[in-house]
């Protein structure tokens, strides 16, 4: 296969966000995504391998180290060779790291890829380091391995897959976020605005998730990787929840949102007093990505905007609802998401001030919740489909769960997304401070939540 000219565009300096996600990486506390990939039918090893090679190619950070000793940031070099290889087995076989969940980028490149298979069924899974790659990114690159897969195993007279172009030059843009305000500012307002939201963010000190009484017992067992709870609502309660979004005039996204700070406020609530003052912040990450990026590779084009409540403010739903609404329109009308690479930018000039932010014990974010929408729009690839589920050749696609990172005192990452129809809630939980079971207990806490929301079935 062709390397698509990957390799003339390294070395490749790291983005002030990529270089944040870098620092922000600790063996305890790994900047990792990990996914994992369900399906009816046992894989083909000879064409998966084929097909991860071809899509891993058109993905060419995925084959890259990281230079720690250029200046004023470290590159991205092509390194092939610094893959590891797909680790194969049974259902049965556990899914290990031998050097720990944390992938160090200057001796291995940043995706890790396990297939596990047998009676009927395979699960893949991956894991993806923060700094190459976001989670649109993610599922981007899952689009072409799987169509590459199905290329090469569709039976005869059966619908062919395409894949995409994909322009590895575009990488060089990956920065690049040109931005027109919906009202013309100036730099001073502009600077103005940025400096008032860092304020906001640094006084309004949030509370972090109550720790569970179990951590504290001598049994305690951590969360075995990949360390990710699902649940999956029928069809049926998907269409209500959409249409009570519908019928409030707010996006799902707002109301999964609001129903993950009703479920924080009362995992808190329960493990102990909780003064109405405190604040609760829920990091909700965003896709900077605009025309530019358009047929780039897998890669982080994203930032971070923060949604912050009292707890008072958590006591009528439906307000909650309305104000949540407001802000994120507000957030993606003024491509609020600047305001964290600005500041980002800023702090890079100062030595030692991100290493800094990023060693600092003190809690930033009560929870992550990141919505990904409809993971098939994500592929960029079109897929047969069979009973609402996608085909790929042999194989029949039936879940797909991730979530994003953990990090010191942000103790719960929420993902949502749909897929055939259906919502899946996943949740990943601090793995040295919650068990299976507490980390089941919260996420029954938000599926609650989104029961309540979506109502009884309609009668018919």
């Amino acid at each position: 296969m062709s390397h698509n000219g990957a390799p003339s565009i390294f070395p490749l300096p790291l983005t002030v966000f990529e270089d944040y996600l870098r620092l922000d990486d600790r063996p305890a506390y790994p900047m990792t995504i990990p996914v994992e990939i369900e399906f009816l039918g046992e894989v083909l090893p000879a064409e998966f391998e084929a097909a991860c090679e071809e899509a891993i190619q058109r993905h060419p950070l995925f084959s890259c180290l990281l230079d720690t000793a250029t200046k004023p940031l470290p590159s991205w070099k092509y390194c092939p060779e610094a893959r590891s290889p797909i680790d194969w087995g049974g259902l049965e076989k556990p899914r290990l790291c031998p050097n720990g969940e944390q992938i160090d980028l200057t001796r291995e490149a940043g995706i890790r890829v396990w297939v596990r298979s047998g009676e009927g069924r395979t699960v893949v899974t991956l894991q993806c380091h923060h700094s190459v790659c976001d989670g649109i990114g993610v599922f981007r690159f899952i689009g072409d391995l799987l169509g590459a897969y199905g290329i090469r195993t569709v039976e005869p007279g059966g619908s062919l897959t395409k894949l995409p172009p994909v322009k590895a030059d575009r990488l060089l843009r990956r920065g690049q976020f040109p931005f027109q305000p919906p009202e013309p500012i100036t730099r001073i307002q502009a600077a103005r605005a940025t400096l008032r939201e860092a304020i906001l963010w640094f006084w309004r000190r949030p509370a972090p998730l109550g720790v569970p009484p179990s951590s504290r017992r001598a049994t305690f067992t951590a969360i075995p990787f990949p360390g990710m709870l699902a649940h999956r609502f029928s069809r049926a309660e998907t269409d209500r929840l959409r249409q009570v979004a519908r019928h409030n005039k707010v996006s799902l996204n707002d109301l999964l949102t609001r129903d993950v700070f009703l479920a924080i406020r009362d995992w808190n609530a329960r493990l102990g007093p909780q003064p109405p003052g405190d604040w609760l912040r829920v990091n909700m990450p965003v896709s900077l990505r605009s025309g530019i990026h358009e047929a780039m590779p897998a890669t982080n084009v994203m930032s971070y905007t923060f949604l912050t409540r009292r707890v008072a403010d958590c006591v009528d739903p439906e307000q909650m609802l309305r104000s949540i609404h407001w802000e994120t329109e507000i957030i993606k009308r003024w491509n609020l998401g600047l305001y964290f690479i600005g500041g980002l930018s800023v702090a890079h000039k100062i030595p030692g001030l991100v290493r800094l932010f990023t060693n600092s014990r003190r809690c930033f974010c009560t929870a992550v919740h990141s919505h990904m929408g409809d993971l098939h729009r994500r592929f960029g690839v079109q897929f047969p489909e069979r009973e609402g589920y996608l085909v790929i050749g042999n194989l029949m696609l039936q879940r797909l769960t991730a979530t994003p990172p953990i990090r010191p005192n942000t103790r719960a990452a929420f993902f949502t997304s749909h897929f055939a129809g259906q919502l899946t809630a996943a949740l990943r939980c601090d793995p040295h401070l919650f068990s299976l079971d507490d980390g089941q207990r919260l996420l029954d806490d938000y599926v609650r939540r989104l029961h309540t929301s979506a109502g009884p079935p309609h009668e018919t």
